[in-house]
């Protein structure tokens, strides 16, 4: 609890004696001998070397002293680097040590001397009071000696020549504790916001202060009688605080000037100033123990300097001092430091596309009538209450400073104006912006952590905030059981933790006890990743939504979770702001039981293949019950039959439950079912969601093509579905070149091996992904002795992350290819190498990047990309193409305008579709349109430029590849192969703004438009290029 890691003790004899050393394992300490009279210890300093601290106590005896002195001369012989010695030597250098009415024999104080001479030791000076033990105080046979000191080698004042010892104040003790500083501690200045001090509820003014700041019947909103109460408060306390330092402080100036005084009158003057002392220091503990965050303790003696430790070691252990980014750079200064955490944190909340449906559609009612009438009642007063007062009151407060302590005090006063802006803000539907702010607080998982994920985010809402949500809370946990699975154990009234915990233990010992038979079980225990920051919110609205809730309750939870604004804290500093667009709080008191209705999905899901008797549970014993997984919040404990067929089913759950999922590529679309497969293209679900018309469920997505051509027969998608969904399958696009079905799959090895690439760099690729290449990191795997560090760098474990991603070499080998984007994308951020190259290879564009790896050692004449539009030589015609996208409308939108030599405009044409693409797809097809229409106008020497520098590669390299992109990119070589005189050419956006600004007016004319004559959009750019 001292924040030590490390300790020494030697037991009293009677009343006196007794040593103890306490250090931590950053000082590296080691202890090289010890008895009751000393505690030997060589500290290894990387800055000084190594040096001998020795803790000692004297023989207090008189008769004794000679052995005292001889022990110092043996402790010099010990050793000959440089030393210091501290303790309390119970003898005295000289008469000027003592002050009392019997002076100090003389030859005691020579034969100490003699003895320190002999250590070739130096006392080092002490400041302040000379004295550090006294006896008989306010009496007239007081006596005052310096019995502890410091004295250290020459050569460790070498070392350290700014060294201070200081002779403290103790309450108790009749000896005072000394300090020893090697070196002067440099202090530097934080600026801290404002935060309510529960040693302040003790001062009789601040009711009057709270009073005024809150305010009376102004028509104010409570977040502003919050924020001026904050102000109130912080000026105020700006006074206290140092009054009641500087009482302090001059409390101890005047014991000091008393304390060498025992005249009767002046005793009883320091006996008052002792007992004011002792009532602030009252005050001090109160001040320390709300930082040291020791809930448990209740009523004790006054342990200010515990909970100074305390709080004092907390502080310490969440200083982040370094942190590797994603990329593998090091970050040291603190600017770098917020950088790397709101990078980190932008990601981590960063909306990802998923599928619910086919797991939501698992879910059946649950909640009752009665339970939402139950759960949407209006709010009372009591309420809230209830939820404030069930707060520690020294619970960590939010961005706006105000802890429990503070409205449990001032409830009376605020609980009005608390009710009627709690109930207005639900009836409304939304929270003031302020109100949801949070602060991110870093708790280390580990000694000196070096990554974001060796760190845990504690979000400290406001109280205000925390009222309503543990309202709503408390409502939603009379619900839960019902709600909930039987496998499902924590934060459910009448269920306990430890019920699945026993449970798992009587499988494991099952599991273990069975030695024969020709069927075996297999236990899984997983902890899901970031589980709390990566739950979706509209996956969260859809369980609620199945599961019964009403529009009025769930419109209040999605308040609570997407209203937030996070602010990081990093060493004291605020990192902000940082937009969430999905996960839940840990410190929101509604985020536990959210969290839990979530997870009832993956419940659902195993219950679904136990049901199909895809998957069997674990018997202990014949007749007792099959179980087939227990939770433990975000902890899992998955049980099967150990077999293949088994253990790819619950995987194929545990990817169907993180919501990564294969999607359809439209060939003929005979192999693909309508309502049971993924198909469907867009930033939402993949999936037709149900219910659907009972003759839906039998179809194929060829049933809604055209019979003679491939699109979409739109009258009978629009008669079978309902509006939103009939928009959703026409948004979809169809791709001539896509022929046949096939799955478009996220990371397999086909993705390697079907890279047209030569057979050596698949190869490596493989060995890289199967772990079998002979980094340093494996060769130890085999043990084999070698240094770990990459011989190259020296500066990281050399494995495969390490070699192809992370070394110096290796990222300036990427860059150099034109490939930096492998190194930076979000998408290329995996842990592990196979999961990396795989995100790689899946990419709709990774021919490109695989392939330019071999492209880049070939010499070939690259052309100047033109940043301004060039007229066409004679005889040839030139195309500018280009692509627009319209979110609002989900519409893809193309133009491309035909000109001659003289840069006159020729003819062009615009089209758009009710078709969600890609950029590269979009751009892909456009440039398929512009040679169809090339084609249809009889022109034969034609120029296409287009500003997609991806697309222009992939044709020029006759990239080959299973993607829709590359489909098209395939349909483009062979137009080219017929036409010998199609060239295609990069531009820069300024050189292609003819045909831009016609796709973005595409979308405002007819779904298909050609033209001969000028259009006015383009007039005035088509006579600036010409000139």
């Amino acid at each position: 609890m001292l924040g030590f890691d490390s300790c020494l003790a030697i037991d009293v004899e009677g009343r006196s004696g007794g040593l103890a050393v306490f250090w931590k394992d950053s000082s590296k300490c080691q202890v090289v001998n010890y008895t009751r009279n000393f505690i030997n210890l060589i500290v290894k300093d990387e800055q000084w070397g190594e040096w001998r601290l020795t803790c000692y106590y004297g023989l207090p005896e008189r008769s004794r002293r000679r052995a005292a002195w001889d022990l110092l001369r043996e402790l010099r012989n010990m050793s000959s680097i440089p030393w210091c010695i501290i303790g309390d030597f119970n003898d005295l250098l000289s008469h000027a040590d003592k002050k009392g009415i019997h002076p100090h024999l003389n030859g005691l104080c020579m034969g100490f001397r003699q003895a320190v001479n002999d250590c070739d030791l130096t006392d080092i000076p002490i400041e302040g009071h000379p004295f550090t033990w006294i006896k008989s105080r306010g009496t007239p046979h007081v006596i005052e000696e310096r019995l502890d000191r410091v004295m250290a080698s020459a050569s460790w004042l070498q070392l350290f020549p700014q060294v201070r010892l200081s002779n403290l104040l103790a309450s108790h003790s009749d000896h005072s504790p000394i300090l020893l500083q090697c070196k002067p501690i440099i202090r530097t200045h934080i600026s801290y916001s404002f935060r309510f001090e529960n040693s302040w509820l003790k001062e009789s003014d601040l009711e009057d202060v709270v009073v005024e700041g809150w305010g009376g019947r102004e028509n104010l909103e409570v977040v502003d009688r919050v924020t001026r109460c904050a102000n109130k408060l912080q000026r105020w306390g700006k006074r206290k605080r140092v009054r009641f330092k500087e009482e302090i402080d001059e409390c101890v100036r005047q014991m000091n000037e008393l304390r060498g005084n025992q005249d009767g009158e002046v005793s009883l003057q320091y006996q008052e100033l002792s007992e004011k002392h002792a009532t602030l220091l009252i005050q001090e503990e109160g001040y320390w123990k709300q930082r040291a965050k020791m809930h448990w303790l209740q009523e004790g003696d006054m342990n200010t300097r515990f909970f100074h430790m305390s709080a004092t070691a907390r502080s310490k252990k969440k200083k982040v001092t370094k942190l590797v980014a994603e990329n593998g750079t090091e970050a040291h200064t603190q600017e770098e430091l917020c950088e790397v955490a709101k990078s980190y944190f932008d990601n981590l909340f960063k909306p990802r596309d998923g599928d619910h449906d086919p797991v939501l559609n698992l879910i059946q009612p649950r909640v009752t009538d009665d339970d939402n009438f139950f759960l949407t009642a209006p709010i009372t007063k009591v309420e809230i209450q209830q939820a404030l007062f069930q707060m520690h009151p020294d619970k960590s407060p939010g961005p706006d400073g105000f802890n429990p302590a503070f409205y449990q005090r001032f409830w009376e006063h605020c609980s009005d104006d608390i009710f009627s802006a709690a109930s207005t803000w639900l009836e409304r539907g939304y929270f003031p912006t302020s109100l949801n702010e949070t602060n991110i607080c870093l708790i280390p998982k580990c000694d000196n952590p070096t990554s974001m994920k060796d760190l845990r985010p504690i979000s400290l809402c406001n109280v205000l905030y925390k009222m309503i949500s543990k309202v709503l809370a408390n409502r939603l946990k009379c619900c839960l059981d019902k709600c909930v699975s039987q496998e499902q154990s924590a934060f459910v009234e009448g269920r306990s933790i430890l019920d699945n915990a026993l449970i798992a233990t009587e499988v494991i010992h099952a599991l273990k006890r069975k030695t024969q038979g020709r069927r075996g079980e297999l236990a899984l225990k997983i902890d899901i990743s970031k589980a709390y920051d990566k739950v979706d919110w509209g996956f969260l609205r859809g369980v609620m939504i199945k599961m019964g809730f009403t529009d009025v309750w769930i419109r209040w939870v999605m308040m609570c979770v997407s209203s937030v604004n996070y602010s990081v804290l990093m060493n004291y500093d605020r990192v902000d702001p940082i937009s969430p667009g999905r996960g839940l709080r840990q410190g929101d008191p509604l985020s536990p039981y959210l969290f839990i209705l979530v997870t009832e999905c993956l419940t659902a899901l195993i219950h679904q293949s136990v049901g199909r008797g895809d998957i069997h549970g674990v018997r202990i014993c014949r007749g007792a019950p099959e179980v087939s997984h227990l939770l433990f919040a975000d902890d899992c404990f998955l049980l099967c039959r150990a077999n293949v067929v088994e253990v790819n089913e619950l995987m194929r759950i545990l990817h169907t439950y993180e919501q990564t999922f294969f999607r359809w590529q439209i060939g003929s679309g005979e192999n693909i079912r309508v309502m049971h497969d993924p198909w469907l293209r867009g930033k939402v679900n993949k999936w037709v969601p149900s219910p659907q018309p009972v003759g839906v469920y039998q179809l194929s997505v060829k049933d809604l093509l055209h019979d003679n051509y491939k699109a979409w027969n739109i009258a009978k998608v629009r008669n079978l579905f309902t509006v939103d969904v009939a928009e959703r399958i026409l948004e979809t696009p169809l791709v001539h070149s896509v022929r046949s079905d096939k799955y478009h799959v996220a990371g397999n090895w086909n993705g390697i091996w079907k890279v047209q690439a030569p057979h050596k760099a698949r190869h490596l690729l493989w060995r890289l992904c199967r772990g079998c290449l002979p980094t340093r990191y494996r060769l130890l795997e085999k043990r084999v002795e070698c240094n770990l560090n990459c011989p190259v760098c020296d500066e990281e474990i050399e494995d495969e992350i390490h070699i192809f991603f992370r070394c110096a070499v290796a990222r300036d080998s990427w860059c150099a290819a034109g490939l930096s984007s492998v190194l930076h994308n979000d998408a290329y951020q995996q842990s592990n190498a196979l999961d990396r190259i795989f995100a790689v290879c899946s990419n709709e564009s990774s021919d490109i990047v695989v392939h330019k790896l071999q492209s880049n050692s070939e010499s070939r004449t690259t052309e100047v990309d033109l940043v301004r539009w060039e007229k066409p030589a004679l005889g040839w015609v030139k195309c500018n193409v280009d692509v627009a996208f319209v979110p609002s409308s989900g519409r893809t939108s193309v133009g491309l305008c035909f000109r001659n030599n003289m840069g006159q405009v020729m003819a062009g044409m615009t089209q758009w579709q009710q078709t969600v693409m890609s950029s590269v797809e979009g751009e892909a097809w456009t440039l398929l349109l512009a040679m169809e229409e090339t084609r249809y106008r009889g022109f034969d020497r034609v120029q296409f430029e287009s500003d997609s520098k991806v697309l222009v590669e992939a044709i020029h390299m006759k990239r080959r590849g299973n993607s829709e992109f590359l489909s098209i990119v395939h349909d483009i070589i062979s137009f080219m192969s017929s036409f010998l005189n199609f060239e295609v050419k990069f531009v820069r956006r300024q050189a292609n703004s003819v045909a831009h600004t016609l796709a973005r007016a595409a979308n405002s004319w007819s779904i298909f438009h050609r033209f001969e004559n000028i259009p006015l959009c383009i007039e005035h750019l088509v006579i600036k290029e010409m000139q």
